[in-house]
C-alpha cells in the first residue's frame, strides 16, 4: 500500500516528495521517503526511511548458496538520499532486531553464520552503517564490510575486556 502527497505538480521545478506506505509480510513494517526532486536536472535530495520491515522478504538477496535460511527479523532502516547526475550517495543506518538463522555452519553476507548467532545473542540487535553508491545502472554497496566490521570490533572489545579486568 503506498500513499503519495504532492502538493504540487511533478513537472514543477523543485517537487516535494512525500511518499508513504505499508510493506505486507509477515509483520506489516512502514516506508516513508520525503524530500525534493528537481525534474529537470534529475537532482533528489530525501531522508528515507524503513521501520520493522520483515527481513525474510530479502533473503534472495543476502543468503548465500550455503544452506542458510533466514526465518525471522526486522530490519529499521534510515538514510539521507542524494542522487545527483545519475549517481546515488545513501549513507544508510540500519538495525536488525529478533533475527533468526536456520543453519549450523553456514555462511551469510560472508560471515559464518554460528559468528553472527554470537554477536546477536550478545547484542540482541545488530546495529549498522554502510553506504549505497555508485551509478543508478550500477549500484553498489559496503554491507558485507561493514558487517564483517563490526563483527571485528566485537571480537576485539571481548578480547580486551579480561584485559581491563586484570589492570583493575
Amino acid at each position: 500500500t503506498i500513499n503519495i502527497y504532492n502538493p504540487i505538480s511533478i513537472l514543477q521545478q523543485g517537487t516535494v516528495i512525500d511518499v508513504s506506505g505499508k510493506l505486507k509480510a509477515e509483520k506489516h513494517g512502514r516506508v516513508s521517503i520525503k524530500g525534493r526532486w528537481d525534474t529537470l536536472t534529475g537532482k533528489l535530495m530525501a531522508d528515507a526511511n524503513i521501520d520493522e520491515f520483515d527481513i525474510t522478504k530479502l533473503t534472495p538477496y543476502i543468503e548465500d548458496a550455503n544452506n542458510v535460511k533466514i526465518t525471522s527479523g526486522l530490519l529499521n532502516l534510515s538514510s539521507k538520499v542524494k542522487i545527483e547526475n545519475g549517481i546515488i550517495n545513501a549513507p544508510v543506518d540500519a538495525v536488525v532486531k529478533d533475527l533468526a538463522v536456520k543453519s549450523g555452519d553456514g555462511i551469510l553476507l560472508g560471515i559464518s553464520v554460528p559468528v553472527i548467532i554470537s554477536l546477536i545473542e550478545k547484542e540482541g540487535i545488530i546495529n549498522l552503517r554502510f553506504n549505497v553508491y555508485g551509478p543508478l545502472n550500477n549500484i553498489q554497496t559496503d554491507l558485507k564490510e561493514a558487517l564483517k566490521k563490526k563483527v571485528e570490533d566485537s571480537i576485539q572489545k571481548k578480547l580486551e575486556s579480561p584485559i581491563k579486568r586484570l589492570g583493575r
